[in-house]
């Protein structure tokens, strides 16, 4: 009788190491999926700032030009009128 109880226990240790381990596991695979998500998260930031700081340097370009061109126009203009007196 003492044998049977005696491997119950033994059993029952051994179907506790199991589930002990196993959600020690996959505790292990959920800090893994976050570090990755989380790097994921870091090198989508980097991307958006960098295609933000790129595009704020295109329209200072542009808007730079605009201006120019609007200038430059300006100036044809007043030529032009200078000349027709």
């Amino acid at each position: 009788m003492a044998r049977k109880e005696h491997k119950k226990h033994v059993r029952e240790l051994l179907a506790q190491a199991i589930v002990h381990k196993t959600l020690d596991m996959e505790r292990a695979r959920q800090v893994a999926i976050k570090r990755k998500l989380e790097e994921i998260a870091k090198i989508e930031l980097v991307r958006r700032v960098q295609v933000k700081q790129h595009s704020s340097k295109l329209d200072f370009y542009i808007s730079n030009l605009f201006i120019f061109h609007c200038r430059r126009k300006l100036i044809h203009i007043i030529i032009n009128c200078i000349n027709c007196m």
